[in-house]
């Protein structure tokens, strides 16, 4: 895959993962994934924003892990991430994507003096870039996606 040489500023709640790409995804991925985690807000609203970055933090190392190295995976908005993947056939693009989705991950974060052991789960949204001819065609479903997440 092409090297991504321009990325927006580092994003500290994920570990110094770039925020939102900020290059032509065309030129080097045949698909986009997104990511968003399930019920952040409501972690954020309980816990605090601390307990909600380190569940991100948590996410993007388990997403981090699961993704080949030629793959790029980016912080989006909100609870979001976006992974860019240079795969050929869709079919086996939605088994791994499926396979990412499907492990359950629990973040145990300090809250106080003690700690709270968290279930954390994600949604995910494939996107076939050749099937969309510019940003907006692919930032209308991922903005839809992203909304109809949050009231879940």
């Amino acid at each position: 895959m092409a090297e991504v040489t321009e990325s927006a500023p580092l994003a500290p709640a994920t570990a110094g993962g770039p925020w939102k790409p900020k290059f032509n995804p065309w030129l080097i991925a045949a698909y986009a994934v997104l990511f968003v985690v399930d019920r952040l807000h409501l972690f954020n609203a309980r816990y605090g924003y601390a307990t909600g970055d380190q569940i991100l933090c948590k996410v993007h190392r388990h997403l981090g892990s699961c993704l080949s190295q030629e793959d790029r995976l980016f912080r989006w908005t909100g609870p979001a991430f976006m992974a860019l993947l240079e795969r050929i056939e869709g079919a086996k693009v939605q088994e791994e994507v499926s396979r990412i989705t499907s492990v359950k991950l629990e973040a145990a974060v300090q809250i106080g003096n003690g700690s709270v052991l968290l279930p954390i789960a994600s949604t995910s949204l494939l996107l076939p870039l050749a099937q969309t001819t510019g940003l907006e065609e692919l930032t209308q479903p991922i903005d839809a996606f992203i909304g109809e997440r949050a009231r879940h």
